[in-house]
């Protein structure tokens, strides 16, 4: 009895101390890849092709250490979200005049056949983020920082209350633009809809792609005349912008001629497309961001909000009136940054991004995956690459897509020299992600 107590004892510390792989590697479909949003266990990913313009779900197998992905086919829209924190349902933005909402459950048995179990129209914007937790989730716009509370009741959703915007004291046009700025919290979605919808966003696609192919050849000519002296750097960037500006032009006239052709669109005025460029101009300036947050993404637990501010990345906690606090500063202008999974005790402990990092091998700036710790303010590189969108599980392991490859790395490793314990295989049989 004595000898069998030992054995068991030492089967389970042997299965405690397991650790996950360090860096798994998947072979990963080759498309023009947007964004890559990955499930609290690691088992699904929402894709985004543009060049096809679908968004695809896929599936992360595990047979015995052996991984491959497999895809379904969606009805879902560019920037589909999914809603935190357990991932039942999935956003799907623009989408037959509002913002429809898909049982993933559904996806996965009806795929593309799915249809959709709620709409809002209210809250409809391209860009959004999600937080949610027992109690129901929030959805975020990017560029309003408008806000709607749902509840979810019995496997209903529900909208609750009124809209909300989220960290209004980061939103404060400049002077020249703040008469747009009940223009922007009303009307700003309809005309955004209609440039992000395929068939409107593929006629103007094709415009700006042949415009700027012309500035594409004016800047090596450029380069050309200032290598043999027949030109200088002014000169260049004065041709440059003369033929950027011809590009805005003919998009702007593309798009209101896009809108008279269809009577649909008969409650978009010139002045609302006019509106709508100026924001635009400012909104993707540098500018920007000393009067208002950009690239606001939502955490997980909808209780935090991060984008850029003023010259860096910044992360704030959201309190009374919706107003937001700094927490921590990145000192970096990052991309957008995704939260890890609140722990047990209910702290959001890092964020993960991708920056510009100096080597001194090559001598210049490479991309790399980073991650943040907003307790002891430290900065860890997980990865070095060109990545998509790095996501924490709910275990922070750390998933991101360079080029054909998906990567799940274990964050612990390269910031602690510690590993994560693998609690699925002692379970399953099958490891760490996904078991099939």
């Amino acid at each position: 009895m004595i000898l069998l107590s030992f054995v068991l004892s030492f089967i389970f510390a042997a299965s405690e101390n397991k650790c996950i792989p360090e860096h798994i590697k998947i072979p990963f479909p080759d498309m023009n890849l947007e964004y890559v949003r990955v499930s609290p266990d690691g088992k699904h990913l929402i894709v985004t092709d543009t060049e096809k313009d679908k968004v695809y779900l896929y599936e992360v197998v595990n047979d015995g250490g052996k991984y491959s992905l497999r895809k379904y086919e969606t009805p879902l829209r560019n920037e589909a979200y999914p809603v935190e924190p357990d991932w039942e349902f999935i956003s799907s933005p623009y989408h037959d005049g509002g913002t429809q909402y898909f049982r993933v459950s559904d996806l996965i048995q009806l795929q593309d056949k799915a249809t959709s179990v709620y709409k809002e129209t209210a809250l409809n914007e391209f860009y959004h983020s999600i937080g949610g937790d027992k109690d129901g989730f929030t959805v975020m716009s990017w560029t309003r920082l408008q806000s709607q509370k749902y509840k979810v009741v019995e496997d209903k959703i529900k909208a609750e209350g009124e809209l909300e915007t989220i960290c209004p004291n980061l939103m404060d046009l400049p002077e020249n633009l703040r008469h747009l700025k009940s223009w922007m919290l009303s009307d700003y979605q309809k005309v955004d809809e209609i440039v992000s919808n395929s068939d409107f966003g593929g006629a103007l696609d094709m415009v700006m792609k042949a415009c700027y192919a012309k500035v594409t050849v004016i800047a090596e000519g450029c380069g050309k005349l200032i290598k043999t002296g027949k030109g200088t750097i002014v000169e260049c960037k004065e041709n440059i912008n003369r033929r950027s500006d011809i590009c805005l032009e003919q998009y702007v006239t593309s798009l209101k001629k896009l809108i008279k052709a269809d009577t649909a669109m008969s409650n978009v005025t010139e002045e609302d497309v006019d509106n709508y460029i100026k924001l635009g101009n400012f909104l993707t300036s540098d500018e920007a961001s000393m009067h208002i947050l950009i690239n606001p993404i939502l955490s997980n637990d909808r209780k935090h909000v991060a984008g850029v501010y003023g010259d860096s990345t910044k992360v704030y906690s959201i309190g009374a009136g919706r107003y937001c606090t700094q927490e921590n500063d990145l000192k970096s202008r990052t991309s957008k940054v995704s939260f890890s999974y609140p722990t047990v005790d209910g702290d959001t402990k890092y964020v993960t991004y991708s920056d510009l990092e100096y080597n001194e091998e090559t001598k210049s700036d490479v991309k790399v995956v980073k991650v943040y710790d907003l307790k002891s303010n430290k900065t860890y590189t997980i990865a070095t690459g060109d990545s998509s969108y790095s996501n924490f599980t709910k275990d922070e392991r750390i998933i991101y897509v360079e080029s054909d490859t998906l990567n799940i790395v274990d964050a612990h490793k390269k910031m602690y020299g510690t590993c994560i314990k693998d609690t699925q295989s002692s379970s399953s049989g099958a490891g760490s992600p996904a078991s099939q």
